[in-house]
């Protein structure tokens, strides 16, 4: 039924101690890339915000004003009104935001509070029927609880490496998978659940937690995978982590229920941005 599937996975290692901070960053510019990489965004995620804040303006992509001496081009307010947003410029305007959205349900205080074993890229018309999968494995990582997130430049520096790290380890993985089509890409998370469908907290939960914001349970979700072409998984550890996959599978020491979650917030992939900004 899966023969045509290619199934790949990669081992990552992050630096130690790993704080929510660290993997919730690591974790957004891996699906920035991924969502590039698989012909869901026509460049990359900054190509893209450059070419948008040159075509129709900071403000325009809900973002705070940029200063006049960081402007890519001449302001087109001075000397009159605003260009006309063409309908191209606006279909690349609506394809950041629902970008931005996805991003921003994927936080430190999700990470901390529902504790997923796995957060998912799911590619294709629905998640139900995925063309693509990507899940990356957050069990040995958090296993132990995340650290405390300390402000620090080596702090800071760390951050920006556990987002290279993990982009470099995906790129393998997906190097050699059949070219995808644009389709639409939803966010997912496997996360331990209370009775009434709210995550579990592991020591103060009391059976009264919504669900995590920006997520809705899907009881029962399992994935038909016959017609899926690609899904890599990604094992993620601190690189102080010897512990074999086996002794930290994500139901060892742990008899909550864990069911999937869906994100509200949805990505329908654009093929060109012929026309916005330098027309990448």
């Amino acid at each position: 039924m899966i023969g045509a599937m290619e199934r790949t996975r990669a081992d990552v290692r992050v630096a130690a101690p790993v704080t929510a901070e660290v993997m919730a960053h690591a974790l957004r510019e891996a699906v920035k890339f991924l969502l590039f990489v698989r012909q869901q965004m026509p460049s990359s995620y900054d190509e893209l915000r450059a070419a948008l804040v040159d075509s129709v303006g900071a403000e325009g992509l809900g973002l705070p004003s940029q200063p006049e001496a960081n402007s890519v081009s001449p302001d087109p307010n001075v000397g009159g009104k605003r260009k006309r947003v063409t309908s191209r410029e606006r279909a690349a305007t609506k394809l950041f935001k629902e970008v931005e959205k996805l991003l921003g349900c994927l936080t430190p205080e999700l990470l901390r509070s529902s504790r997923p074993t796995e957060v998912a890229l799911f590619l294709g018309s629905t998640p139900n029927r995925p063309k693509e999968i990507f899940v990356f494995s957050l069990v040995r990582v958090q296993k132990n609880g995340y650290q405390p997130w300390i402000q620090s430049l080596d702090a800071e520096k760390r951050l920006g490496n556990s987002g290279r790290r993990l982009v470099r380890e995906c790129l393998p993985a997906v190097a050699s998978a059949p070219i995808g089509v644009t389709t639409k890409a939803f966010l997912m998370m496997k996360a331990g659940v209370c009775l009434n469908g709210g995550t579990a907290n592991d020591d103060t939960n009391d059976g009264t937690d919504p669900p995590p914001p920006g997520f809705l349970p899907k009881r029962g979700f399992e994935p038909n995978v016959k017609h899926t072409k690609v899904w890599c998984d990604f094992c993620i550890a601190p690189k102080d982590d010897d512990a074999r996959d086996s002794a930290t599978s994500p139901d060892a020491g742990d008899e909550r229920e864990r069911i999937w979650y869906q994100c509200t917030a949805a990505v329908k992939g654009l093929k060109t941005l012929k026309g916005v900004g330098n027309g990448l």
